[in-house]
């Protein structure tokens, strides 16, 4: 009797983790509360250019996601804590980047608003150590070849 419950137990065990199906991370993203036409508020949900890649990345990894819309303070802090895979930042030009972020080459370099002459730089930032930066950046890069970027920057500026 204490032999087939053994083995009972056992199977249930192995049957358990056998069923255990393999979860697909999702990818946490940040993107500006209020910083038109990159990210503006409509009907309460986010538009604009970095929604816009975010959804093409998010298409391209075919991960599950979770969009915060948030203060680029709050983007910083969450990318440097790790509680973001991937914000989208802008930094004045003559601003030092954080050496916890990893930062991608600017979609965007320009002025925030016509009163203020300081020229910023539009890119995406992950945790130094994420796991997923090699993903989310071929997705960059693939959006980039296909000229989706281009188009979407086109859509938006003009």
């Amino acid at each position: 009797m204490r032999k087939i419950f053994i083995i009972s137990i056992l199977l249930l065990i192995l049957f358990s983790f056998g069923c255990t199906a393999k979860e697909e991370p999702t990818i946490k993203i940040g993107i500006s509360d209020d910083n038109p036409p990159f990210c503006s508020m409509i009907d309460g949900s986010p538009v604009g250019i970095d929604m816009d890649i975010a959804l093409n990345i998010i298409r391209v990894l075919e991960f599950p996601y979770e969009i915060s819309v948030m203060s680029q303070d709050d983007i910083a802090l969450k990318l440097e804590t790790g509680e973001l895979d991937l914000g989208f930042v802008y930094l004045e030009m003559n601003e030092a980047p954080s050496a916890d972020i990893h930062y991608s080459l600017p979609y965007f370099e320009g002025t925030r608003d016509e009163e203020a002459p300081e020229i910023y730089r539009y890119m995406l930032a992950m945790p130094k150590e994420a796991k997923m930066n090699d993903d989310i950046m071929a997705a960059l890069d693939d959006l980039i070849a296909s000229g989706e970027l281009a188009s979407i920057m086109q859509t938006h500026i003009n």
